[in-house]
């Protein structure tokens, strides 16, 4: 009897191990951290983009390859509604209709399709307090025709945004940050390798955020280059005198703006004595430094593997839990080729 213990109970802590090395769970949001797509964001803000994980495509280590028929074909966003907490009003912040899906990593050698939801930017001035609410559903159809659905009041906690916890450094999500009038600011960018600064006529507030988040459009056009990219949210510094941007890099490192699906060389900007590119600008927009020269143009499509059919009723019948503890929560693991499961198809038995 003991020895019968001993096993169950082994493999009981290897399943619970096996869900504590997954990530990403579908119905879930997330944004891109260091190359993967697995840092789940439950409270995003506006202007946001986030990618809501729908099914795993692939996985080298357990050599597991979606079936044709599972892939989703179509996301769409039916009945969001965004609700201001503190004037109860309702703010056209998720459009309804189709999303697009996307294949990103997950983790090495793991592949997850993932829904492409774009939040809309609201001006500050218009910002009730406290945030949003959201409700809502993601409806996926797959290739076989079948269906599932996501509740979007169980993906997000709300939509809002956050102040900064210091007002001297930028972090890849965006936050909130105050500053007095006649102020000198200097942000560091995430990587320690440049910085916004500027110095304030009056007091602003700004919702700013850079990354250094890989595009792979870019990199699948100039896979020989070692590339450095500076991702800036765009935000706007009004109101500020001598804005720059400044990147260190060696004297022979070449220097390309990111607009609108080209890179313009932007090398001269180059300064000797600062021993970096200097940007004359009150924007944070978006650049990449590389080790040599870069074509020029590239398709920011390359990588989106969204194809439309036709809608079809026949629902997934797929028994779909959302997990209320956070510790526990991790529905890939259910996706995996364990006997002890939670999403089934209770006509045939099989996993998802």
């Amino acid at each position: 009897m003991k020895r019968k213990f001993t096993v169950v109970l082994t493999v009981i802590l290897a399943m619970l191990f096996a869900v504590e090395g997954f990530a990403v769970s579908r119905g879930k949001a997330y944004i891109e951290d260091n190359g993967y797509f697995d840092e789940e964001i439950k409270t995003p803000a506006p202007g946001d983009t986030v990618y809501i994980a729908l099914v795993k495509k692939s996985d080298e280590e357990d050599d597991y390859e979606i079936d044709s028929d599972d892939k989703p074909s179509k996301a769409e966003l039916k009945k969001v509604e965004v609700i201001g907490i503190s004037d109860d009003e309702e703010y056209d912040l998720i459009e309804n209709g189709k999303l697009s899906i996307v294949t990103e990593d997950a983790d090495d050698g793991i592949e997850w399709y993932f829904a492409k939801l774009e939040i809309d930017d609201i001006d500050l001035d218009d910002y009730p307090d406290d945030g949003f609410l959201v409700s809502g559903t993601l409806k996926v159809t797959r290739k076989s025709g079948k269906t599932f659905e996501i509740d979007l009041e169980k993906t997000f906690d709300g939509i809002n945004f956050t102040d900064a916890e210091k007002n001297s450094e930028l972090k890849k999500t965006a936050q909130l940050y105050r500053f007095k009038s006649n102020k000198d600011i200097k942000l560091e960018f995430p990587n320690e390798k440049g910085w916004f600064e500027g110095k304030t006529k009056k007091a602003i507030n700004v919702f700013a955020a850079m990354s250094h988040s890989k595009i792979r459009a870019i990199q699948k056009k100039n896979d020989d280059a070692e590339l450095v990219f500076y991702i800036g949210n765009g935000a706007e510094f009004e109101d500020i005198r001598n804005g720059k941007i400044v990147i260190e890099a060696d004297d022979d490192a070449y220097l390309y703006e990111i607009d609108s699906g080209k890179l313009k060389n932007r090398t001269s900007w180059y300064d000797d004595d600062e021993e970096a590119f200097i940007i004359e600008t009150d924007v944070l927009g978006s650049y990449v430094v590389s080790d040599e020269k870069l074509s020029t143009s590239y398709d920011y499509d390359d990588d989106d593997d969204n194809e439309d059919e036709d809608d079809d009723e026949d629902d997934d019948d797929y028994e779909y839990v959302y997990d209320e503890d956070e510790e526990d929560e991790d529905d890939d693991y259910f996706d995996r080729n364990y006997t002890s499961v939670v999403i089934t198809n209770p006509v045939t038995g099989a996993e998802e």
